[in-house]
């Protein structure tokens, strides 16, 4: 794999941990309970 890809690879990865976290921190924030569930699920557990 040449150094873009790699490159590009890694960003993503990256982005959707970042999207996942704050996804669970929202869902632990909210008290609605639709909106929790909305919430929790994006993340893959």
């Amino acid at each position: 794999m040449n150094d873009a890809i790699k490159e590009i690879k890694s960003i993503a990865i990256e982005l959707e941990t970042e999207g996942m976290k704050l996804y669970r921190e929202l869902a632990n924030k909210t008290l609605h309970p639709m909106v929790k569930a909305v919430f929790r699920s994006f993340v893959i557990n």
